[in-house]
C-alpha cells in the first residue's frame, strides 16, 4: 500500500480507552466500507482503492468468522482481541485455535490465486491471531499442497505479548506445521543479527524478546533456513 503521512499510524491505530479500546481502526474502516459494499470482496477491493494498493488483495473467505482459542487450563475465549487479552492476563498456553463457524467456506478466487502462486509467503505477524486464521479455512492447506509454489514462512523478530510469550524461533514454526501439516513451509527466512540495544530495551518493557533462530533445529524440522 503507498501510505505516508499520518496515514500509516491511523490505519495501525489501536483505541486505549471507551467502547473502541483495543479495537484497530483499519479494522474499523474495513467493516464500514462492508456494510456499504455489495459483498466483502467488494469491501477489499474499495480499501485497495483508497490504499492505492498495487497488486490484488482477496480474503480467504467471504463468511463472518470468529477465532476460538482453547487455553491449556481448559479455558475458552472468543474474538481476538479477547484472545490477546486473557493471554497476557492468565500467561496459559494456546491449546489449540479454531474458527467459528468451523468450516467457512473459502473464496474460490483465493484457492485459484494459492494454487497458481509460484511462490507463497506466510508472515510475519501475530502468529496465532493474524497468520494461522487462514490455514483454517478449509481447503487452503490442501490448495497450498497442490501449488507448486515455493512457500516461506518469514520469521517475527520478536515474541509478542498476548501471542507467542516464551516461545522459541522453532516454536513459531512447529506450530504452523501443527494446523498445517509438516510439509506446509519448505523455507524460513530469520533474522540472526542483534538488535538494537535502545528498541530492545523498548521491546523488553512490553514483554517481549528476541528469537534467536538456530539453523540446525530447522532442518531437523525439514525446512531449509536462511538468516
Amino acid at each position: 500500500a503507498r501510505t505516508g503521512g499520518l496515514l500509516t499510524p491511523l490505519l495501525n491505530h489501536r483505541f486505549h480507552s471507551g467502547s473502541l479500546k483495543n479495537q484497530n481502526f483499519g479494522n474499523l474502516l474495513l467493516l464500514a466500507l462492508n456494510e456499504i459494499s455489495g459483498s466483502f470482496t467488494e469491501a477489499v477491493e474499495n480499501m485497495s482503492k483508497i490504499l492505492a494498493i498495487t497488486g490484488k488483495v482477496l480474503p480467504v473467505t467471504e463468511e463472518p468468522i470468529v477465532l476460538r482459542a482453547t487455553f491449556e487450563d481448559g479455558s475458552v475465549v472468543m474474538g481476538e482481541t479477547k484472545i490477546t487479552a486473557a493471554k497476557k492476563e492468565n500467561q496459559k498456553n494456546i491449546y489449540k485455535m479454531e474458527l467459528v463457524p468451523n468450516e467457512p467456506e473459502p473464496l474460490d478466487a483465493a484457492i485459484a490465486a494459492i494454487e497458481e502462486a509460484e511462490v507463497i509467503i506466510m508472515g510475519p505477524g501475530s502468529l496465532y491471531t493474524r497468520v494461522l486464521p487462514n490455514l483454517l479455512v478449509p481447503g487452503v492447506c490442501d490448495a497450498i499442497r497442490r501449488s507448486n509454489a515455493l512457500t516461506i514462512h518469514v520469521l517475527n523478530l520478536m515474541t509478542q505479548d498476548g501471542e507467542t510469550e516464551h516461545c522459541t524461533a522453532l516454536d513459531h514454526l512447529q506450530i504452523l506445521q501443527r494446523y498445517g501439516g509438516s510439509d506446509l513451509v519448505d523455507v524460513c527466512i530469520y533474522n540472526t543479527q542483534p538488535i538494537n540495544h535502545r528498541l530492545m530495551l523498548r521491546y523488553s518493557q512490553v514483554g517481549c524478546e528476541q528469537l534467536i533462530p538456530q539453523e540446525e533445529d530447522f532442518r531437523a524440522a525439514g525446512v531449509r533456513g536462511f538468516g
